[in-house]
């Protein structure tokens, strides 16, 4: 099916290719777990398979990628869609339209599926994919774990026999990445092929039949942060309740947050726990790190990025260690933009920490990060963040970390491990 050979790729403003050599087949039947280290080029690489980098120009690519023995890169979009389904990292950039049962429906549509055949495909996506039942529901009203399982479904609805998936587990908790796992590789043995990048390689490896490593391997290293004796109150809620229309997410919830607090936020998908971060977010001198990173920089370069928030409260800077603990020593010079999502993350961190925040709030702060560099990395706002933190995650080992933890369920917070 797929024919990978000698494939690389350099980017318009790199020094040295973000791709280079790689070679494999991928036929029905196989489900291909591809990983390594951030940065190493599996965005690129899925991006190759699935023949759209180089749409966007500017690159330079060599080897080649064949589908069946055609050029993938050079199938026609309505070709394209019912033969290779792709899921990028940000799900909220792959949406289209506004409602579940449109974006549901529309690459069956682009690929001239009849009416019919669209109408339960929709039905079925969303009660195999765990959605909301109703079809008319807005995009914008669900959580970014069932926003992902939603672009995997729509990616999917078209009956493409290649599955290219870029970290689709990243925002999903346990049970759902289970299940999405689960019903990858029952399309695979269905006679689909399935490449999928990941980082929570415990859960994926149980699925996938062949694995594909990019780069070198880092030892895992384990941080727990150490318990400070707890300072001045930076934040409160006091039985806060939120609703959207008529469905409550959070009911009662209490919380008080010191200097120096250490704490991890866990629950499944849609329990709330992005809309307790932006309560939290409204206390003075509170600092939350979006999901996506990019909404995070605007700078030229890294450099400017990690100077540019002390310049601007008057705050001194200790460069070296910021460079040096957040793993950016050779990215100072660089556009964030032409990182690797897990770079611009670690670009955005640094920047947030250095702008002494009282309290820093961070959502799905291990998307895009290999085991070794998501715990790097959280030691690293551990040693330079005086304020609090509050983390939301799905990373069961991670949220142990901390010496608070607490999980949302059915819009209740409980202290405790979940």
């Amino acid at each position: 099916m797929l024919s990978v050979r000698d494939l690389g790729y350099r980017h318009p403003t790199a020094s040295a290719p973000a791709l280079q050599g790689v070679s494999f087949d991928l036929l029905p039947g196989e489900m291909l777990l591809v990983h390594g280290p951030t940065g190493c080029g599996k965005s690129t690489l899925a991006r190759l398979c699935a023949g759209l980098l180089q749409r966007h120009g500017g690159g330079l690519a060599s080897g080649r990628v064949l589908l069946d023995g055609h050029d993938v890169a050079a199938l026609p979009p309505a070709a394209r869609v019912g033969q290779v389904a792709f899921v990028a990292q940000d799900p909220a950039d792959q949406l289209v339209t506004g409602t579940l049962g449109d974006e549901l429906a529309f690459a069956a549509e682009s690929a001239g599926m009849e009416t019919e055949a669209i109408r339960a495909a929709v039905s079925r996506a969303l009660h195999e994919f765990g959605l909301p039942p109703d079809p008319a529901r807005p995009v914008t009203a669900l959580s970014t774990g069932q926003t992902q399982r939603l672009v995997v479904a729509a990616a999917m609805s078209a009956g493409a026999r290649l599955l290219v998936l870029d970290e689709p587990l990243a925002h999903l908790d346990p049970g759902a990445s289970e299940a999405l796992l689960v019903r990858l590789r029952a399309l695979a043995e269905g006679g689909a092929a399935v490449l999928l990048v990941e980082h929570r390689l415990a859960l994926a490896r149980r699925h996938a039949t062949r694995e594909l490593a990019l780069g070198e391997h880092c030892a895992v290293s384990r941080h727990t942060p150490v318990s400070r004796a707890p300072g001045p109150r930076v934040a409160t809620l006091d039985g806060a309740s939120f609703h959207y229309g008529a469905h409550r997410v959070l009911d009662r919830v209490s919380l008080a947050l010191h200097r120096g607090d250490r704490v991890s936020l866990v629950g499944p998908n849609g329990a709330g726990k992005s809309t307790l971060l932006r309560m939290l977010a409204e206390a003075p001198g509170a600092l939350p790190v979006p999901q996506d990173p990019d909404l995070s920089l605007f700078c030229p370069t890294v450099r400017e990025e990690l100077l540019y928030g002390p310049a601007e409260h008057g705050h001194p800077v200790d460069l070296p260690g910021l460079v040096a603990d957040f793993d950016l020593g050779e990215l100072l010079d660089r556009a964030p933009q032409s990182l690797s999502r897990g770079q611009r993350l670690r670009v955005a961190l640094a920047a947030a920490v250095a702008t002494r925040p009282s309290l820093l709030l961070l959502d799905e702060p291990t998307a895009a990060q290999d085991p070794a560099h998501v715990h790097d990395t959280m030691a690293a706002v551990d040693r330079h963040l005086d304020g609090a933190l509050v983390f939301a995650t799905h990373d069961l080992d991670l949220a142990a970390t901390a010496p608070r933890r607490y999980h949302l369920r059915e819009g209740r917070l409980h202290e405790g491990p979940s």
